[in-house]
């Protein structure tokens, strides 16, 4: 049986909307938007993203709780959170644009050499092959997975989520807070 990797408590979302942090439960903040969940990306990633992408594909470590079917706002970080497997601080979140993405297709604990080239293609950031997706996997869970070594976080594998992009940087305005 495969242990669950706890990343981050998720019970709060927290945003910066003008000069203020504002906290929402994200469970009645995605109820209110129709999402499934909101998927956090660091600045780099986020600002990576094609303004015409028409498919994204992202790594997580380990698994994705993405589901086929499903929307998410695809969000970028503006203060990363932290975690160290008993202590956690959530992101901040910069809601003034965002994407939102229907997921497509999911695969779970997927070992690095097995990772098909194909989801290179659609793929957030300069991740076009293993080795820079390595390096990307250890960046973005420096803080969120302090506790572990980089050896124990690229032994975990990954978790590869394919999404449509249904809008492009949609002014925060437009949903509900």
């Amino acid at each position: 049986m495969k242990k669950k990797l706890n990343r981050l408590p998720k019970k709060d979302i927290f945003f910066k909307i003008k000069n203020k942090v504002v906290c929402k439960k994200q469970a009645s903040f995605c109820k209110k938007n129709k999402i499934h969940r909101v998927i956090k990306l660091h600045p780099y990633d986020f600002d990576s993203i094609k303004k015409n992408s028409k498919k994204i594909t992202h790594f997580n470590i380990k698994n994705t709780n993405s589901k086929p079917g499903k929307y998410y706002f695809m969000i970028k970080i503006l203060k990363a959170g932290f975690f160290d497997g008993r202590k956690s601080i959530e992101p901040i979140l910069l809601f003034n644009n965002f994407l939102l993405v229907k997921c497509t297709s999911v695969k779970n604990n997927i070992r690095y050499e097995k990772v098909d080239k194909r989801y290179f293609k659609n793929s957030i950031g300069n991740i076009k092959n293993i080795r820079n997706l390595k390096k990307t996997i250890k960046r973005r869970y420096k803080k969120t997975l302090s506790h572990l070594t980089d050896f124990e976080k690229l032994a975990l594998g990954v978790g590869i989520s394919e999404f449509n992009v249904e809008r492009h940087r949609i002014p925060s305005n437009k949903y509900v807070w």
